[in-house]
């Protein structure tokens, strides 16, 4: 019934989109399978793969797959040894329409490559013999999902269109226009066709107590105050009071996901969803917890499964749902119980994304398994510490790419963060290469790269 469900909210959304802005010339459709391991063996790491410096291509000594090292000590010429990271959140879209170009934290901005594809290459954007080795932007932001040249970005509390092209930016969202006097505010993103803006703001994370959605065709903003309980000035149908750390609207613009922050009650859902269209919010109550992604109308958390004959517990588990309030606590697990790595154990955690979404069908997420050193004693397991695809069809079919080789013990910007592109064919990930890249003397810990993953897919998808 669910998956049914599913499929009827991507069929409404697939003819919402063939009216919508066309797609960026020279795209391609994302693959709905890839040629890799699929099996559930547990195949524990070889010794690390020794990594020259940037622009370096090795092959994945378990699996086979590309890895190249897309960053090293000397990137940012200003600031040699320094690290490189991609986005805390998968949401931030940073890869561009037609995944020739994406974007990594630096220090003081984010920098911007481009990708040949052919090659598997890449290459600072901006001139390159300037101090910072090339363009760098001050905020991050997410790139246009149907214009490769356009991304967007934070000044204050407004949304600018930056022109990679052209230099040139242009103010398309105003908070203060919404919320006279506003200030603070957090990452904004955009709908699929651009047509809609969101962005959180009035004070900083897990204290915002706005989130507001721009409708660019009708130039009307859209309002949830969740402080108050208030959308477009009217009571919510249920008791909010919480402030917001993270808000982001979906690829068919209608949804926005709230993580919620100060003010949500002990032992409840971190999870709500507002319906743009119809005002409703509703909390994400079953299966809620675990870092997500999501696609059109349909969003996947790393929700754990407890069940089976004993029971267990285990973390490697995802759960799919249709956004809309009045569903979004029917679920459909993605992997079959009977296949979850053994031993089951808590040990690990993930992130994972779906830049590569369809409005058309089902395909898979993508995304990293790590599990902490303090977990050494534990049975290696298959997943762990790998970098795969799930099949978000039905199928329960999982793709194992690679080792991500990035050791975590408690430091956040350790773990393997990661983007795959809107094609479904790179995956971009911060990694330590367990601990073979030196020392950062600005955060004063190990540094951390960004590396990049070819996804191999069949030649007709």
């Amino acid at each position: 019934m669910l998956l049914k469900r599913l499929m009827t909210v991507l069929f409404g959304l697939a003819v919402l989109a063939a009216v919508a802005v066309a797609a960026a010339p020279g795209t391609e459709p994302a693959p709905v399978t890839y040629n890799a391991v699929t099996d559930m063996q547990p195949r524990p790491k070889p010794p690390v793969p020794t990594m020259g410096l940037s622009g370096t291509v090795i092959h994945d000594p378990t699996f086979g797959t590309r890895i190249l090292r897309v960053t090293d000590w000397q990137t940012q010429p200003n600031y040699p040894d320094a690290s490189f990271r991609t986005p805390s959140g998968s949401f931030v879209n940073n890869w561009n329409a037609d995944s020739t170009m994406f974007w990594v934290h630096g220090r003081g901005g984010i920098l911007l490559f481009r990708l040949d594809p052919e090659r598997m290459a890449v290459s600072r954007v901006g001139d390159t013999n300037n101090p910072n080795g090339g363009l760098i932007l001050p905020e991050p932001g997410p790139f246009s999902y149907r214009r490769p040249n356009i991304i967007y970005q934070r000044s204050g509390v407004k949304v600018q269109e930056y022109d990679i092209n052209t230099n040139q930016a242009t103010t398309v969202f105003d908070a203060a226009a919404v919320v006279p006097g506003a200030q603070g505010s957090y990452t904004p993103s955009v709908s699929d066709d651009d047509s809609r803006i969101c962005m959180a703001f009035g004070d900083k994370q897990d204290t915002h107590p706005y989130v507001a959605v721009l409708d660019r065709n009708t130039g009307r903003y859209h309002l949830l105050d969740t402080m108050r309980s208030r959308v477009d000035g009217r009571p919510t149908r249920i008791q909010l009071g919480f402030g917001i750390h993270s808000a982001y609207i979906d690829r068919s613009g209608r949804y926005v996901v709230i993580g919620k922050g100060v003010g949500r009650k002990p032992n409840t859902s971190e999870w709500a969803v507002w319906d743009v269209d119809t005002g409703e919010v509703a909390e994400i109550t079953n299966r809620w917890s675990g870092h997500d992604a999501s696609g059109f109308g349909v969003r996947v958390n790393e929700s754990g499964y407890v069940g089976g004959n004993p029971q267990f517990y285990e973390e490697v588990q995802y759960a799919i749902r249709p956004l809309d309030p009045a569903h979004v606590s029917e679920i459909r697990f993605l992997i079959d119980p009977a296949n979850l790595p053994t031993p089951h154990l808590p040990i690990t955690g993930g992130h994972f994304s779906w830049n590569n979404a369809r409005p058309d069908v089902l395909v898979p997420i993508v995304g990293s398994h790590y599990r902490e050193r303090k977990h050494a004693d534990k049975p290696w397991r298959a997943l762990d510490d790998e970098i795969i695809a799930v099949a978000t069809d039905g199928s329960g079919t999982v793709w194992r790419f690679a080792h991500h080789r990035s050791i975590t013990d408690g430091n956040f910007w350790d773990t393997p963060r990661g983007n795959v592109s809107q094609n479904g064919r790179w995956y971009l990930f911060t990694s330590n290469w367990e601990r073979k890249l030196g020392w950062d003397p600005y955060e004063k810990h190990g540094r951390q790269d960004i590396f990049l993953v070819e996804l191999p897919a069949p030649v007709n998808r």
